[in-house]
């Protein structure tokens, strides 16, 4: 039995499974400027993300954290308003 899903809802899609790299590429279509936040420890994997973007690749924040606190998330933010972007890509959790 796969162990995938796709779900979208909203503004928000959630991707999981073996396929997440295409199927989130695809669900990014319209961004113009995306960037991809995750943990310190999972950076390489945003840098695979952002580099797979291409020119609409704009940055890495690899800040995340179990249970984010408040002020990580507004550090976060005032770096994806500094690269103007339109689409963010989360991975990690659980």
């Amino acid at each position: 039995m796969s162990r995938r899903f796709r779900e979208v809802a909203n503004s928000r899609m959630v991707v999981f499974g073996e396929d997440w790299k295409s199927a989130t590429l695809e669900g990014l279509k319209g961004c113009e400027r995306i960037v991809a936040i995750t943990s310190p420890r999972q950076a390489a994997v945003g840098e695979e993300i952002v580099s797979a973007l291409g020119e609409r690749g704009a940055a890495v924040i690899a800040l995340a954290k179990v249970h984010v606190p408040e002020e990580i998330v507004a550090e976060a933010m005032e770096e994806v308003r500094r690269v103007g972007a339109d689409g963010i890509v989360t991975y990690g959790g659980g």
